[in-house]
């Protein structure tokens, strides 16, 4: 990729390959990318939406373009710590059973 073109106008940015290659990333694997010229925000209203499942990220330090990605499969601290919480209880009753053996 070395512009970005708007998944929805089809205007073609002017920059080249980006200084972030982690973000170059997101835009590589993005399912659409939108541009942030006014006139494509105000014309597309109706064909800026996030499909469930997705989410839009958008970037300052690439002049406030956007990517609509999937989203993260990422679990919150109380998830993990009641995972943790119950594989440990689960090792306690393998470790009495064994013992009972």
């Amino acid at each position: 990729m070395d512009k970005l073109v708007c998944s929805i106008c089809g205007y073609v940015g002017n920059q080249k390959r980006f200084r972030n290659t982690e973000i170059n990333e997101h835009f590589d694997n993005a399912k659409e990318v939108w541009c942030p010229t006014n006139k494509c925000i105000e014309e597309n209203k109706d064909k800026r939406i996030i499909p469930k499942g997705y989410v839009k990220n958008w970037w300052y330090e690439y002049g406030g373009w956007c990517t609509v990605e999937e989203e993260p499969k990422i679990i919150d601290i109380e998830t993990v710590k009641s995972i943790q919480k119950a594989k440990h209880i689960l090792d306690i009753g393998l470790q009495i059973l064994k013992e009972h053996e």
